[in-house]
């Protein structure tokens, strides 16, 4: 099942997306684990301007298995007239581990399109991602580049 947000239940919810992220990102290049509460500081700072119907939750036997984070693009909506939405942020996409390799990324991805549009934004962007990763080999079907960004080190 899919489901959006509940913004009802924001406390709940957050402990939902923490605890698929920390299995979902586990793996990821230079992630690293975060506590609850920090997670839940990160998440709650932008509840403000979360759409909803950008964020959605994939659950099975209604135990959280993967989800799509997404809110619309804020500077864009200081910039712009009141009312105007043209551009959401794909922000995070996890998927458990177990559920990976079904389309299940895809399917959050399209519906976060659908409703993205269903809603009125015109554009996407799919936010953050390291070239070679699952999110960006599932994002470049149908996505472009719109920046790139440089990792850099330097010993100290």
């Amino acid at each position: 099942v899919m489901r959006p947000l509940n913004p009802d239940r924001n406390e709940d919810e957050l402990r939902a997306l923490y605890s698929v992220s920390l299995l979902g990102f586990r793996d990821n290049f230079l992630s690293s684990p975060i506590t609850e509460d920090d997670f839940r500081i990160l998440y709650r700072a932008l509840l403000p301007w979360v759409d909803p119907g950008l964020v959605t939750i994939a659950t099975v036997d209604r135990q959280p298995v993967g989800f799509l984070f997404g809110l619309p693009d804020v500077l864009e909506s200081q910039r712009a007239p009141a009312g105007t939405k043209r551009t959401a942020v794909l922000k995070s996409l996890a998927v458990l581990p177990a559920f990976r390799g079904i389309g299940l990324g895809r399917a959050l991805y399209a519906r976060a399109h659908g409703l993205a549009a269903a809603r009125g934004y015109t554009r996407a962007i799919h936010a953050l991602m390291r070239d070679g990763s699952r999110s960006h080999m599932m994002s470049a079907v149908e996505a472009r580049p719109i920046r790139r960004y440089a990792l850099f080190a330097r010993p100290l």
